[in-house]
């Protein structure tokens, strides 16, 4: 390649170095483009997690310090933007925009739904399975009435 002028490989060939070590180990050096993606696992505790990319194929591994915005809060859902380096181990992210924050579900009361206290929640179910299904047995409304009122509690219907 004659004159100053950079070719489309030496440009690559820069960008390759520059990613090189930004986690402090060696990426094997291939890029590819920037996708989008979904992040299906983040460990805030640890910094890390992993993105589906939209096309398919392998979950990537990404750091907590990839994210542009430093402030930007993650979790399952969370739809982004980022760039791919095969790394020892796999693919990692790099330069990890945040593009939708997952939407919180509506609380019941936004609803205009009742919140039940747990008292009154275990009342109530009690009621409806001996009226429903009234050859059930003791143990078995204790065991439905637990895992109804755990649901119940993940989706706030239950204070």
């Amino acid at each position: 390649m004659g004159g100053g002028a950079l070719g489309q490989d030496d440009i690559f060939a820069a960008s390759v170095e520059a990613v090189q070590g930004l986690d402090g180990t060696a990426a094997s050096g291939r890029l590819r483009q920037m996708t989008t993606g979904k992040v299906v696992r983040f460990d805030e505790g640890r910094g890390y997690g992993f993105i589906a990319p939209d096309g398919g194929g392998e979950d990537v591994f990404v750091h907590t310090s990839e994210f542009t915005d430093r402030g930007a809060a993650v979790a399952c859902g969370t739809r982004v933007q980022f760039n791919i380096v095969d790394g020892g181990r796999g693919p990692k992210a790099y330069d990890v925009q945040v593009i939708e924050s997952p939407q919180a579900p509506p609380r019941p009361e936004d609803e205009g739904c009742e919140v039940f206290s747990e008292r009154e929640f275990t009342t109530k179910t009690t009621e409806l399975l001996l009226s429903a299904v009234p050859q059930l047995t003791g143990g078995q409304i204790v065991e439905l009435r637990k895992h109804l009122l755990q649901f119940a509690k993940r989706n706030g219907w239950v204070d």
